[in-house]
This record gives structure tokens, sequence and C-alpha cells, in this order.
């Protein structure tokens, strides 16, 4: 299962990763390759998934 861990610094977070965007254009997280990057818009604390396996190549679906 993978982990939730918050995190409140930001300087891990590089340029290498990618941008999830919503169909609108905002971008709802950033994934690596094998962690999911959401950040919180109130205090900017950054919610990091680790997720065991590349992710990388993962198809963003919408509902």
């Amino acid at each position: 299962m993978a982990g939730i861990i918050p995190h409140k610094e930001g300087a891990e977070v590089s340029h290498l990763l990618a941008d999830v965007r919503c169909m609108c254009g905002k971008i709802v997280a950033q994934r690596a390759r094998t962690k999911i990057y959401i950040k919180c818009r109130h205090c900017k604390r950054f919610i990091i998934i680790d997720t065991r396996e590349d992710c990388s190549n993962w198809e963003t679906k919408y509902r």
C-alpha cells in the first residue's frame, strides 16, 4: 500500500516533476518516478504519496 507523508519543505520538489493537470488547465498534482506530490492550497504543505512503482507514464483519466 502506498504511504502518505505530509511534508512542509519544498526544496525536494524539483523541476524534474511532471505536472498533472485538470481539464481546465490547473495543476492539481505533480508526479516524479515513484511519488505523487499534492500541494495544499491553504498551508502550502506537500502531501507525498509513495507509489513504490514507476508512475511516470501513468495515464490521467477524467470523469
